[in-house]
């Protein structure tokens, strides 16, 4: 495995891991939504990359070309599919490309702080290792959460205040 260790990164905060792959500070230190399209493809010149995360990643794939490995096993996804990571797994990317466009939302446990969903959320099994296989969603189903991740994108994008907290988690 001295292979997956050269290439194995950890991240403590969502900043670092912003920096590690070239995108811009994050407008609030606790959570990002980051979309990976034709005009800000994914950064292929780290794959193949292995990472562990201090932080929560709920990612939904608008278009796939590559794949993924998760904790041994590699992930069932395609097109239209939500893949869930909670804090502390190891994921891998394996042949990522700039075809695979997908929006990442980025969660720091803190940021659930005081909300019933901090603790909720942790009962959600497909942020299990066991959960190997992506949420494969209807059509009806990928314009909602399509909608919802515009509707983030664009609450982090604008002043981030202290009602932030209060819109994303609901």
């Amino acid at each position: 495995m001295k292979n997956m260790e050269d290439k194995l990164l950890r991240f403590i905060s969502i900043s670092e891991s912003h920096k590690a792959f070239g995108l811009p500070k994050p407008q609030h230190p606790l959570i990002s939504l980051i979309h990976f399209n034709e005009d800000n493809p994914f950064n292929t010149a780290m794959a193949p990359i292995y990472d562990v995360l201090s932080f929560y990643k709920i990612t939904f794939i608008t278009h796939n070309n590559g794949r993924l490995k998760y904790g041994r096993d590699y992930y069932d996804y395609n097109e239209g599919s939500m893949l869930f990571l909670a804090p502390n797994q190891l994921v891998g990317s394996t042949d990522y490309n700039s075809k695979t466009y997908c929006y990442i939302l980025l969660i720091h446990p803190d940021f659930l702080l005081g909300h019933p969903l901090a603790n909720k959320i942790k009962q959600y099994g497909y942020f299990a290792y066991s959960a190997n296989e992506a949420l494969h969603l209807s059509d009806l189903e990928k314009e909602r959460v399509l909608s919802i991740y515009r509707f983030m994108e664009k609450e982090l994008s604008g002043q981030v205040d202290e009602f932030t907290q209060e819109v994303m988690v609901a």
